[in-house]
């Protein structure tokens, strides 16, 4: 994440000297592969390219239409998108890519967002003769749970079986690079406590009474009831007012002020990041007020209007940019501000690293600060819990730190604190 994968998949374009290049990417991204294609490769580069999004390819018709082209070359860029084996968008691309005789080049920061099942379809399509086999794939290598309560009588969490198996069948197959081959700033992480004020905390402990009176009382709760309760529990954390009942306060949240104090204070401009649309109006309402220049980018926006947002943004005319997570935290270079404030934070930590390092990225001069706005003793606790199980499962996976993974338990159970770990950390390597 912010390495120069686009920049290195246009080098092999270069290197190959491919007569049909499909390209395909995330919505927001299309404009930045256009404009980095003429760029970097020059105008007369622009007719070897079809540049798609992936919504695209959940269209049948468009998906059989591709498949009639012959592309020397198919990028699938940002392509934790196809994780997803049933998804339409990943049944297409299935599609497009069977054809072997083409190369596949599949770029991400973040190819496990969960568990190791979301590498299956990556490696389909890299051989999909090899990989026919879901279910094997996840006996193999998923920790899986059974359950008698139905509709699930399974369920795959965080955890990874067989991993030096894994780890090897991905260096066959697997290029990455770390950040510290670019030499970039360091990056450092703050986590501000929120204390919610007596009425937003009063709203909060009346949802939550309601959800365990629901449970307490055996009432049948299914998974998307569930997923409402704890999302409205989430967004009083966040701020009360998204909630169009009587749960609304009066005043603006405990994490709206302390944004709002941090924005003023911060010497540059400063990226916020939220998982919810409504709450990036409500904050820019809010910064507005204080007189804090600001503007959002959200999936709410039309494409001309955020990359015109962007240009705006890194030329310097705004304090601070307001983005949903999953509009804002891909592709984009925000190189201009060296702060970044999550709201609130999405359940996958791959997603929240990529939304991150679009500041720490190619051209960062400053060092960057992550600031974490964390409603302690509520449901954000167990979500950075949940949080830090799939960061250790992309870890061992990915990054092959497993022995190191087993040390860093053990001093974890040892010492609370971070900065206590670091020390114990570094003794244990000094010794080795």
């Amino acid at each position: 994440m912010g390495v120069g994968k686009l920049i290195e998949g246009l080098a092999l374009c270069e290197a190959i000297d491919p007569a049909l290049v499909l390209v395909i990417c995330p919505k927001s991204l299309v404009s930045e592969w256009v404009y980095q294609i003429e760029e970097w490769l020059g105008p007369d580069w622009l007719e070897r390219f079809v540049v798609f999004n992936y919504e695209k390819l959940r269209n049948r018709k468009i998906t059989l239409q591709l498949m009639k082209y012959s592309f020397d070359l198919i990028i699938f860029d940002e392509c934790h998108k196809i994780k997803n084996r049933k998804a339409k968008q990943t049944q297409g691309a299935f599609l497009v890519a069977a054809d072997q005789s083409q190369r596949i080049l599949l770029m991400s920061g973040t190819p496990i967002l969960n568990n190791p099942q979301d590498l299956y379809p990556l490696l389909k399509i890299v051989n999909p003769k090899l990989y026919s086999s879901y279910s094997a794939f996840v006996e193999e290598f998923c920790v899986v749970e059974q359950l008698s309560v139905p509709p699930f009588p399974t369920i795959i969490l965080p955890g990874v079986k067989n991993v030096e198996k894994l780890n090897g069948i991905l260096a066959k197959c697997m290029l990455r690079r770390e950040k510290d081959i670019i030499d970039l700033p360091a990056k450092t992480y703050r986590t501000v406590p929120a204390i919610m004020d007596d009425e937003q905390l009063y709203k909060y402990m009346q949802m939550e009474e309601d959800l365990f009176t629901i449970l307490d009382n055996g009432e049948k709760i299914t998974a998307p009831i569930a997923i409402a309760q704890l999302i409205r529990l989430r967004q009083i954390c966040l701020e009360p007012n998204l909630l169009s009942t009587d749960l609304k306060t009066s005043t603006p949240s405990s994490k709206t002020l302390i944004i709002k104090e941090l924005v003023e204070d911060a010497d540059g401009p400063v990226i916020i990041f939220t998982f919810f649309e409504t709450y990036a109006r409500i904050l820019s309402a809010e910064l507005t007020k204080a007189k804090i220049t600001n503007c959002t980018y959200t999936g709410k926006d039309k494409t001309s209007t955020r990359a015109q947002t962007v240009k705006d943004f890194q030329k310097g005319k705004y304090k601070a940019l307001i983005g949903t997570i999953t509009s804002m935290g891909l592709g984009l270079t925000l190189t201009i501000s060296h702060t970044v404030i999550f709201s609130d934070l999405f359940w996958t930590p791959a997603i929240n690293e990529q939304a991150e390092d679009r500041t720490h990225r190619i051209g960062q001069k400053h060092p960057v600060t992550i600031i974490d706005i964390w409603a302690k003793g509520t449901i954000e606790d167990h979500m950075h819990r949940v949080i830090k199980n799939k960061k250790d499962v992309f870890d061992k996976v990915i990054r092959n730190t497993d022995v190191m993974e087993e040390t860093i338990a053990s001093l974890r159970a040892e010492r609370a604190t971070r900065e206590t770990y670091g020390a114990r950390a570094r003794e244990l390597r000094d010794r080795r």
